[in-house]
Order: structure tokens, then sequence, then C-alpha cells
């Protein structure tokens, strides 16, 4: 996965993650010397500590606001329970974080990488969040004002969640899921029906599990005006994911069209 991620970031990017299994294996590859030295990549666990800091300012421009961020947050240590301290260490960890990107926009392009890609977020701040295939690139202009990345995705007969058994290569098969998942999303909102659709479907041969494509392929049929395709998926959505937040909306849409189901 870190090879994949490093293949798609330009040169002088800054990659941050909030992933350290990430930020270690793309801190191997830099340090290895068999990758491009000029991408800096980020733990956002370690940016609210001076030694960090310190040592991030040594690959790129770290702002005095920043320190002073840091030194405040220190100072206060001691004098609030853990709980606190630690609430308090995330909030100053996410404005270094903002503090770090504005700094270096647009002179140097800036990726993000999260744990957890489930609620698929769209901004940051008062930042867009575009999709970069396995990772996003933070941007002040919204999807519409840039181009589609063009970004070739492996076979899915070689990557899927079925023919792997270890948790790292299944979460990587989850991750390209995600990704073109993303882009179908992406694809749908630019009216290129066709290429959302391969999207889905490539989507759910990586990960069949996936319930979030299923959905999408439902809602695209519904919009498209095919209605027995939009029950079919959506109906199959509803038993994957019967839990989902998605669930309200989805039986609003079966009930419009006369597919409410019986389970």
């Amino acid at each position: 996965m870190s090879r994949t991620l490093i293949a798609e970031l330009p040169e002088r990017a800054i990659l941050f993650t909030n992933d350290y299994s990430i930020f270690q294996g793309v801190s191997w590859l830099l340090d290895s010397g068999t990758h491009d030295h000029s991408i800096t990549v980020v733990s956002e666990h370690h940016l609210a500590f001076p030694w960090y800091l310190d040592r991030l300012a040594k690959s790129l421009a770290v702002p005095e606001r920043v320190f002073e961020l840091c030194r405040r947050l220190w100072n206060r240590a001691g004098r609030t329970n853990d709980a606190a301290f630690g609430e308090e260490a995330k909030s100053v960890t996410e404005n270094i974080r903002y503090e770090i990107t504005r700094s270096i926009l647009p002179s140097r392009p800036v990726f993000w990488i999260p744990r957890d890609f489930g609620d698929w977020p769209r901004e940051w701040r008062d930042y867009f969040l575009l999709l970069n295939g396995l990772s996003y690139r933070v941007s002040a202009l919204p999807d519409s004002s840039v181009p589609e990345p063009l970004l070739a995705f492996p076979d899915p007969d070689m990557y899927n969640t079925t023919r792997f058994r270890d948790a790292e290569s299944q979460d990587f098969c989850r991750r390209l899921a995600a990704a073109v998942n993303r882009r179908g999303m992406l694809r749908f909102e630019r009216n290129f029906i066709a290429g959302a659709l391969a999207d889905f479907d490539l989507s759910i041969a990586y990960y069949p599990e996936y319930s979030a494509p299923i959905e999408n392929k439902g809602l695209i049929y519904y919009f498209t005006g095919q209605p027995d395709s939009a029950a079919k998926y959506l109906r199959l959505f509803l038993r994957m994911d019967p839990q989902s937040p998605e669930t309200s909306k989805v039986k609003t849409v079966l009930r419009s069209i006369g597919q409410l189901p019986d389970f």
C-alpha cells in the first residue's frame, strides 16, 4: 500500500496521515533511497510534540505559530486531568495540521490519507478534499474546478478481499474499493453515468461485502429512470447493511417506486 501511495503522489508532495502503519511504511520506503526523496510524510499522532516539529522543520517550513501552539499545550500539561489534556492535544494537533497546510499551499501539493475512510469526507476546514486514488488532495478549489485524476487501478482478480487471509492485504483491497467508489460518486456528480457504474462494479469486485457501491448503483438506476434495477440493488443494500444510517433514505426511495421490502 505504501508503494502505491508514493506512486500516486507528485514531486514535493506533503502527505499527512493518522494511520501510523502507513506513516511507518512510507517513511521506510523514502529512507531506503528507492523512492522520491522530495516527498514528505507527516504523522498526525506526533504533531503536538516539540521534538517532532523540530525534526519536521528540517524537511518543510514549519510556521512559528505552530511551535507556539505546541508550547502552549505543554505549558498547561499537568494542570488538567489526562482526559482533558488528551482532548486539548487533539484540538491542537488539528490546528497545527491546518497551520502547516495553510503555510505550504499552493507552493507544495498537500495530501491526506485517513485511517478510516468510512465517512468519505468532502471538506476539511476551508479546503476541499479531492479524490486521488488511495488519498485525498487538499485543495482550495472544489471538484468541478479540477480535472478528474487518471488513475490506473490493479486487476481485481489479483486484489480482492476473498483472495487474501492476512489483515493487511484485506485492508489494502478495502482501500482500493473505497477509492474507486469515491471516484464513481464524483463521476456521477459530473453526469458520467457509464463511468460511475463501472467504478461501482470495480469497487464491488475488490470488496464484495462493501455495501456503499451497492447503494450507489441503486441510486443511479433510480435517478436515471430504471426502477426495477434500482429496487434490485437497494433491496440488496438493505439486506447487507440493515443498521446503516442510509437505511431511512433508501426505504424512502423504494417506497416512492412501490418497491418497499417486506423484511
